[in-house]
């Protein structure tokens, strides 16, 4: 893996920073497949550089676990309709529980059908709709 760490808009010339930039980190985390040109993932805010260090690793782990999700601008409805057969097609799921998910899905897709799966907080969840609030969605 490919990467460098350095400080977010440090103007100090000096080596020890004294303008109270952060630390952040550029990874390359692979090439696109229609491209052909190399993606990179940049993330920020570290207090020091063993905090960005730290999540680095953490991010390079991921790849190659193979467990990193790409952020993208899915909605609700999209990722519902790609995921529930993934879902149903794995080994160990009931048709009853199959059954059950499809019934959840389709009780929050009037809510939040064009809501965007990315950039999710508890602000966001907690203008949860009326029929919602303080009952037990699943």
């Amino acid at each position: 893996m490919k990467g460098h760490f350095y400080r977010r808009g440090c103007s100090c010339k000096k080596k020890r920073c004294t303008c109270g930039s952060k630390w952040a980190f550029t990874i390359d985390i692979g090439i696109g497949p229609i491209t052909g040109k190399r993606k990179q993932k940049v993330k920020s805010g570290f207090n020091t550089k063993e905090e960005a260090e730290a999540s680095a690793a953490a991010l390079i782990h991921e790849l190659n676990q193979g467990i990193y999700a790409k952020e993208t601008d899915l909605t609700f409805c999209e990722f519902a309709n790609q995921w529930l057969p993934i879902y149903s097609e794995s080994k160990d799921v009931k048709p009853g529980t199959i059954r059950v998910r499809i019934h959840e899905i389709n009780k929050l897709l009037p809510y939040f059908s064009q809501l965007k799966i990315e950039g999710h907080h508890k602000k966001g969840i907690s203008r949860c709709p009326k029929p919602f609030k303080g009952k037990r969605i699943f």
